[in-house]
């Protein structure tokens, strides 16, 4: 089990630097902009409420820290909250350059979806 949740912790880590990354800076994890918009926008301001919530319940440290010494919450710290079934969602609803950019760390040159998931874990799991 240990084993998993490294993993689980090393895509969301990577998954929160490289959401940062494709978005300008001033684009934050929490706006609409921030995702593909190609993508319903109900959909996202769905998704971005649900995350809001669980983190609202979150009795993390450095979600503590960082939302009273910053006063938000960075894509870095959303990434360790959420489940990791909402961070496959996360790149689902995210902009092409995201899944792109995780493809490139790896070298990974299919790009079809969900093999692409199973794929990246793989070679996350094996560095």
């Amino acid at each position: 089990m240990q084993v998993i949740t490294r993993i689980e912790e090393k895509i969301g880590n990577l998954v929160g630097y490289k959401l940062d990354f494709v978005n300008p800076k001033e684009i934050e994890w929490n706006d609409v902009q921030a995702y593909n918009p190609n993508k319903d926008t109900q959909d996202i301001i769905r998704v971005i409420s649900r995350y809001f919530h669980t983190i609202d319940k979150s009795t993390n440290e450095y979600n503590f820290h960082f939302s009273k010494k910053y006063g938000r919450v960075t894509a870095w710290i959303f990434t360790k909250l959420i489940t990791f079934g909402d961070l496959i969602i996360v790149v689902e609803i995210s902009k092409p350059q995201l899944l792109d950019e995780l493809c490139e760390l790896y070298n990974i040159k299919d790009k079809s979806g969900k093999k692409l998931l199973l794929t990246f874990t793989i070679n996350v799991a094996s560095n």
